[in-house]
């Protein structure tokens, strides 16, 4: 078979184009055109020159006479296909043009002689690599591993585990609960909080602490308690969500629950500003578009990375630093719901719930202890009343992974979201904080002139 040096770049033409199409968006900025140029400059430079053309063109024509070459002509094909399936047109591309300009450059250097055959060992390379990652993913997938490790295809299990309440609640709080008029002899509270008042890798409703409360607190009076929380809500959104949403249910008592990672800044319309450095992503964001948004070995991959490299507890410190933006965020969250609780003449009660650290840990070595007493002495100047949840959790003498709901994730179980009910429930018997008569007492008039 004679190929041409026109031939070769004539085709070198349609996967520039196609890289191009299959740029996911939005448009690439300064660092996604160096990769664009690392990828497809080598042999683009190639194949202008007339001697880099011919020794292109020549070691086509070498590798396809040859059944071995032909076929591992085919599987480097398939390979690419694999990987643009895995990511995306554009890295599936790049790839093939980056391998390609390497070998190419490489000959035309003298480095390695004839390129057509280090192709053939790339090619083994890449599909051989290609299967044993996909064994490696399919062992993954295998619901008892996934579901010990986590993994995307435990994730996906686990959101059809949950019992859909949620989706049925008109304000999708977790809650049956979402008419806001009142029941007579029935007394409310309100439930702030993130995803450890929302309930994340519970899936019964009922399971969450503020069901639990509500179970408790019904041996002694009606009451209904309103789960409001909502999983990755910062301080300023549960603010929010009170302001805009929660006193219209006209409750007796607030309770806001409150954990470490909640000092985010956060924007109007819940939104809040995240840190992208609390991830290390070996993949971006925008390249997640094909298989590898599934893929187990990828998020482990990530995980072990993230926790070698990043502290928890170093980017709590900055973050609740005083003069941090998050700092000062929550700062402003319990003022301004400390200030429409007293408007409201009704109880509000901070419950600080602890970071289930791994491992053995007591009241007085705690890691975040320091700032639990931060949060505490916050609220009270905020006009809450508080409760920290960390003595009756150090007390059991359990270390923290075994409150976890799953073996991989921190986020509290059932057994963790009981004790923190009924701890609750007890600090409610024996406080003024929450009133023993069912009806919400009213606010007394303000002071006038009497008309």
């Amino acid at each position: 078979m004679k190929i041409s040096r026109s031939e070769v770049r004539f085709a070198w033409v349609p996967l520039i184009l196609l890289a191009m199409v299959g740029y996911p968006p939005p448009a690439p900025g300064l660092l996604g055109l160096l990769v664009v140029a690392v990828a497809f400059l080598p042999g683009t430079l190639v194949l202008v020159t007339s001697r880099g053309a011919t020794l292109v063109a020549e070691g086509l024509e070498r590798l396809l006479e040859d059944r071995g070459g032909r076929t591992m002509f085919v599987l480097a094909i398939a390979s690419a296909a694999v990987i643009g399936l895995a990511f995306d047109g554009f890295v599936a591309c790049a790839t093939t043009a980056g391998v390609c300009g390497l070998l190419w450059s490489a000959d035309l250097v003298r480095v390695v002689p004839r390129w057509d055959r280090s192709f053939s060992n790339w090619a083994l390379v890449a599909v051989v690599s290609l299967v044993l990652c996909g064994g490696v993913e399919f062992v993954l997938w295998l619901p008892p591993v996934a579901a010990r490790l986590g993994t995307p295809a435990e994730q996906a299990r686990m959101t059809g585990r949950y019992d859909g309440l949620q989706q049925h609640n008109y304000f999708r709080f977790r809650s049956p609960y979402e008419d806001t008029r009142r029941r007579p002899g029935v007394r409310r509270v309100v439930a702030l909080g993130d995803s450890f008042t929302e309930g994340s890798y519970i899936p019964s409703s009922d399971s969450t602490w503020p069901a639990l409360l509500e179970h408790i607190l019904n041996r002694s009076s009606p009451t209904e308690v309103i789960n409001m929380g909502r999983g990755g809500w910062a301080t300023g959104n549960e603010a929010e969500l009170l302001r805009r949403i929660g006193w219209q249910f006209n409750p007796d008592l607030v309770i806001v629950q409150w954990l470490d990672n909640d000092f985010y800044a956060t924007r109007p319309d819940f939104g809040i500003v995240l840190d992208r450095n609390d991830l290390i992503q070996l993949v971006p964001t925008r390249f997640r578009t094909g298989f590898i948004r599934y893929s187990g070995l990828l998020t482990l991959l990530e995980r072990i990375l993230t926790n070698a490299v990043i502290s928890v507890q170093q980017r709590t410190r900055e973050r609740s630093a005083a003069g941090h933006p998050g700092w000062q965020d929550v700062e402003r969250a319990m003022r301004e719901m400390g200030d429409s609780a007293a408007v409201n003449c009704t109880p509000i009660l901070l419950v600080l719930y602890p970071y289930l650290f791994p491992g053995r840990w007591t009241e007085s070595n705690y890691p975040e202890k320091e700032l639990h007493a931060r949060m505490a002495q916050l609220g009270r100047s905020s006009g809450f009343e508080v409760l920290d949840l960390l003595p009756a959790f150090a007390a059991s003498g359990r270390p923290g992974e075994s409150w976890w709901g799953t073996t991989y994730d921190t986020h509290p179980g059932g057994s963790a979201q009981l004790l923190a009910a009924e701890t609750i429930a007890e600090r409610l018997r024996t406080s003024p904080v929450f009133s023993s008569e069912s009806a919400k007492k009213p606010c007394p008039a303000p002071p006038g002139n009497g008309k």
